[in-house]
Order: C-alpha cells, then structure tokens, then sequence
C-alpha cells in the first residue's frame, strides 16, 4: 500500500509527509510540556491539567467554525498558516517559562497552540479528497490514521529519549523544526484544487447554529445513537482522568523522567495498535456489542491494578492492556455510529459527538485536577479501574436486553393468566437474518402480543398521532418506535427502519397502516414490501387472532379472550419484482394463516363467540 498509493499520488505524497513530520511535533510537545512541569517542576498534575484543557479548548470552541472555514478558503494556506503558528508558539514556551515562570502565560501559549491544531485537523482532511482519486479515497484515509498510530507509539519513545540528552530548551526547538518541515511539504504541493475550497460563499454563521441544532435533535430522538454518544462521553471522561493520573503516577511514585514518561505512554499506545490488530483480524467474525464490553472491561481491569503500586515494568503492562480496551471502545464506537447513521447526516452527529467528548474530556481535567490534590495516584486509577468495570457491566446486561426481556414476560404472563395466550410457528424465525415481522393490526393488543411472542428485541413503526400524547409518545420513543405520518412520503421513517434493519435488529410493521374497525384484513400498503426489497431483508407474516374479540378499538376495556400468534414460512424478497407484489402476497399468507386459526379457535371459544366468529369469517 505505502510505494503504490504514495507513488501515484505525489501531492498526497507530500501532504502525508507533513502529516507525519506534525504528528511528531505534537509529541515532541506534549512530552516536552510533561517533563517540563512534572519532572522538572516536581507538579503532581495539576499543572498539566490545566494546560492539556487550555489545548483542547479551541476543539470545542473553533472547531465548528473552523471547519466552515475549510470548505471556503484555501486549505493549504490554512495548513501552512497552522504550522508556522504552532513553530512560533512553541519557540516562546521554554522562552516565557525560564525568564517569567509564569504558568498563565504558558497557559495562553499552550491555547494558542490548540487553535493552531484546530485549525489544521479539518484543513486537511478536506484537503485529502482533493488529491487521491476517488475510488483510492477508503485507503488514504486509513493510511493517514494508521501512520498516526504509528507516530504516536514511536513518536513518544523517541521525544523522552530526545529530550533526555538535549533538554527541554533544546527539545522545543526540534518541535519548532518539525512543524517548519510539515510547512515545508505542504507548501510543496503542486495540485491547483489545493488551494481553493469547495464553495467561495461567506460563512453563514446562522446556518452553521440551525445544522448543529439539528444534529442534537436527530441524537435525542433516535435512542441508539444517544446511548452510542453517552458511551463514548464516558470513555472520554475515564481516557482523561486515566491519562494524567499515568503521568503523574510515573513522575510522583515511580520517579521517572522524560525517557520513563515516554515509555509508558508508548506502552499504551503498543496496546492500542494490539487493540486495532485483533479488530482488522477479526472484523467479520465479532459481535460490536461484545466488543464494546470487552473494551472497557479490559480498561478497568489494568486500571484497577495500579492500586498494587506496580513497578515500571508492571505498570507498562498494565498500560499496555488498558491501551488495548482503550481501541476496542473507540475503533467499535466509531463504527457502530457510521453504520446506523443515515448518510446526511453522518457530519452533523459526529460533530455533536466531538462536541459531547472535547465537554467531557474537560470537564473530566478540571476534576482530576482537584482530586489528585487529596488523592494518591494510584487510588484514583483504581477508582477509574472500578467506573470502566461498572460500565462493562451495564453494557453486558444491555446487550442481553435484560429490561426489555423483564418487561416481555411480564406481559407475557399477563397473557397467558387473562388470555389463554399461544405461539406457534418459532420454528420458521431465522436465527441471524434481517427480519421485517408483518402482522394484522385489529386491536391496541396486536404489538403487546406480537413482543410477547417473538423472542428477540422488535422495534415498532407506528402512526404519529400516537406519538402526539407526551407521556406514551416518550414511552414509545424510549421503546424505539419510529414515527410514520399518514398519507406522505416517510423519507425519515423509511430511513430509521433501514438502519434499524441493517443493525442487525429486527422490525416489526402493520402493514395496513392503521387498525381495522370489523377485524377483517385490509389491503396492504407497499411500504412493507418496499423496505424488504430496500433492506434485502426476509418477511415473515405473521397472523394474529383473538386481539379484536378481546380488545376492539371501540371497546374502552379488554376482555379475556384466547390470543394466539401464529408465525408463517419467511419470504424471500428477490422472489418477487415490485414491493407491491411482495406486499400483497404477505397479506394473503396472513389471511390464510389467520383463516386456518379461526378454524381451529371455534374449539376454544364459548358457543356465543362462535356466531360472532362466522359473522367475521363470512
């Protein structure tokens, strides 16, 4: 991939080598700025957690607008403008520390520098589909994230070795040089698109607020995604205060200096290319919800080992499986998200992720910082150790859907006491398929009934106005349930039900679109046959009778009644050439389903329901 890809494409060429000469910058630095004020200045964290805020900060501030910036000025002036304030910038630093010792004005340098980075993240990675062809784009990408793993694991070992036999003034020199030569290759790209942006329109800074707003809806109407983002908010909170406590674990307990600060953090990032290996080898052949727990499992273990008070050697380990949980979580998290997030609006659910996780991470550094005043080291890295275990756990037991499974046999005895309930037909269920469940819809009691009898996790769509009363609306928002408008084009309601189904998870849809008032099947709408065709998925019909004889919808109160659910043989999708087809012959399978149980019902009814039955059937 490396002579390939770099060979053929001579401005990504130099666009990567720049990328890789700045990665190191950013390592020369951070490692500088640790042996500078917990080596050097003997500062138990606080210090470094003040300044690793005030370098995140502009992320969250200018990273918006920044990213708006790229898409109308010229990336490669953006980029070079970047390198030459961060080469200044870190010039200063040793300059202001050694003459004023002032911690506010390295502080002020040190935020200076993260608008510098805030400001070259977005100008190239929008620089990047620029000068790769577009079939090459996948594997440019995933060069440029694997090269940066790279540095940060090498990167590290060789700044506390650099900065050991140079020392800290002469260390941020080298880092000065190393952004001049990230200008240097930028500069040097030839490609005339490099310099311009897509669009030449001012920033418009009220649309830019409506896009993010949009984007925080979107996250809290759509329960995965939210649970998604507030894990990876809690992954950002335990990565933070796990990251100083390390430094200054090694600095206070260990007594190590750059060279000791180096090594560890590279132990930790040895674990996280380990991490990343283990998912690219076993990417067809894991569960992400496994994965997940694994991750932060794996995390809290190593964490929770520090309270031993290990030695160096030791402690490398430790980090080094921690780093490995550490990947798990973000490679897993980072890919369920792209995989369910419909593609308008992949950017903006993203960008509230960064937001969410830079507010966090912060947040998470100004705690640290007053706990470790109080607190040893390794106490707190065991308490973290605890929170990621804790969390392991949940999401465990989220995965097994043990509320949901609670709340399905609760209602499933409810049934069965009042209603004489039956399940036939398990046997035509496929174990790991896309499934669209399709039923008839006579009673409020068709989607109780349907969850009961289906043994999996079934998200429901269903009409709007149900969604208009806030306390069942937030029930069946909570539940999953998509809204679908009557008698229009559901774009968005089409687009929940394929990520749902391309999740993994399985859909359950009425496919006459409302309850019938006399019990009788009605025409399907297409919509059923449309997302099987859309989702390749199978359908499997699903007959249910005895919900109208015990709930009508005009009826205020339920009866008992015997309820039976009755699963038909799936249908396969390319059997058919028009969702219409499809969508007809599931109501007929339904209807001839349902017919063979109305038959059979006539042996468990009361003699009174029997007329009732034959009024129905006939």
């Amino acid at each position: 991939m490396l002579p390939s890809l770099l060979s053929t494409h001579r401005d990504f060429a130099r666009l990567w080598y720049g990328h890789m000469v700045g990665a190191l910058g950013d390592r020369l630095t951070h490692i500088a700025l640790l042996t500078l004020f917990m080596v050097k200045e003997n500062d138990p964290g606080t210090r470094i957690a003040a300044l690793t805020f005030f370098s995140l900060l502009p992320f969250l501030l200018l990273g918006p607008l920044f990213g708006a910036l790229a898409d109308r000025q010229s990336r490669k002036k953006l980029m070079l403008l970047a390198d030459g304030g961060r080469a200044l910038l870190v010039l200063l630093i040793p300059v202001v520390w050694f003459k004023a010792a002032s911690i506010v004005q390295i502080a002020i340098l040190v935020f200076g520098l993260g608008v510098c980075s805030a400001l070259f993240g977005p100008a190239k990675l929008s620089l990047v589909p620029m000068l790769v062809k577009k079939d090459r784009l996948m594997e440019a990408n995933s060069f440029l994230i694997l090269s940066g793993l790279i540095v940060t694991l090498v990167g590290t070992l060789f700044a506390g070795i650099l900065l050991k036999f140079t020392g800290i003034s002469l260390g941020f020199f080298v880092t000065a040089v190393a952004y001049g030569l990230s200008a240097f290759f930028v500069f040097q790209i030839k490609d005339k698109r490099a310099g311009q942006g897509e669009l030449s329109a001012p920033v418009e800074y009220r649309d830019l607020w409506k896009e993010s707003q949009e984007g925080f809806r979107y996250v809290g109407r759509h329960l995965l995604i939210f649970r998604l983002i507030q894990l990876s908010s809690v992954s950002a909170f335990l990565n933070a205060f796990a990251y100083i406590l390390v430094v200054s674990y090694a600095a206070v307990i260990l007594k190590q200096g750059s060279l000791g600060l180096g090594f560890l953090l590279s132990s930790a990032g040895l674990g996280m290319l380990l991490g990343a290996y283990f998912l690219n080898r076993r990417k067809t052949k894991i569960s992400y919800q496994r994965v997940l727990w694994l991750g932060f499992f794996l995390t809290g273990i190593f964490l929770y080992l520090f309270y031993l008070r290990p030695n160096m050697v030791f402690a490398a380990l430790f980090l080094a499986g921690a780093g490995m949980g550490v990947a798990l979580q973000e490679i897993t998290l980072d890919t369920m998200l792209q995989r369910i997030i419909t593609e308008d609006f992949k950017a903006k659910i993203f960008g509230v992720k960064g937001f969410v996780n830079n507010l966090v991470f912060l947040s998470a550094l100004i705690l640290v910082g007053l706990a470790i005043k109080k607190w040893t080291a390794a106490g707190l890295l065991a308490f973290i150790g605890i929170l990621s275990i804790g969390t392991a756990a949940l999401i465990y037991l989220s995965e097994k859907e043990w509320v949901y499974q609670l709340i399905r046999k609760f209602f499933r005895l409810i049934l069965r006491s009042f209603f004489d309930f039956k399940v036939n037909g398990l046997e035509h269920l496929p174990s790991r398929q896309k499934v669209i469940l399709a039923a008839n819809h006579s009673s409020l009691l068709d989607a109780v009934a349907l969850t009961c009898a289906y043994p999996r996790r079934i998200y429901f769509m269903a009409a709007e106005f149900l969604f208009q009363h806030k306390f069942w609306g937030w029930i069946m928002r909570l539940a999953g349930c998509i809204e679908v408008k009557r008698d229009g084009f559901n774009k968005q309601a089409i687009k929940e039900a394929l990520r749902i189904l391309n999740s993994g998870y399985s859909l359950g849809i009425f496919p006459e679109g409302k309850i019938t008032d006399d019990g009788r099947i009605s025409p399907a709408k297409k919509g059923v046959g449309l997302l099987a065709k859309m989702a390749h998925a199978k359908i499997i019909p699903t007959a249910i009778e005895g919900t109208f004889e015990a709930w009508p919808k005009k009826r205020p109160f339920a009866r008992p009644f015997p309820i039976e659910v009755r699963f038909g043989k799936p249908l396969a999708e390319k059997n058919f050439e028009t969702p219409e087809d499809l969508a007809q012959e599931v109501m007929q399978e339904i209807a001839q389903v349902k017919l063979q149980m109305e038959k059979e019902g006539y042996l468990r009814v009361q003699p009174y329901e029997i007329v009732r039955h034959l009024i129905h059937f006939g």
